[in-house]
């Protein structure tokens, strides 16, 4: 049996940083919902502070693509889901996907 600890190093967000390191974004993901960065932000809001979102599931549900980290002998890819209810930001929940 193979076991590992795993490790996501973790940084508080900084806007320049979100848009230039688009690889490393999941190292701010905690920061972001931990304090609440995004409460009661409109979408235009979370636009200029976020950038445009990397997909959507439709107009209140946005998905922001957070990079990638390793995990024991394979990859996570990281992402941030945002849910609106009234063009106010209502959830914001992490997603992690192990492959």
């Amino acid at each position: 049996m193979i076991s590992y600890i795993e490790y996501i190093p973790e940084t508080t967000f900084n806007k320049e940083k979100w848009r230039t390191e688009t690889a490393s974004r999941y190292k701010m993901r905690n920061d972001i919902i931990d304090n609440q960065i995004l409460k009661l932000k409109n979408k235009s809001e979370v636009v200029t502070l976020l950038g445009n979102p990397s997909n959507s599931v439709n107009d209140n549900q946005w998905i922001y693509d957070l990079g990638i980290s390793s995990a024991g002998f394979g990859l996570q890819f990281h992402s941030l889901q945002i849910t609106f209810k009234n063009n106010v930001v209502a959830k914001v929940k992490k997603f992690v996907i192990t492959d």
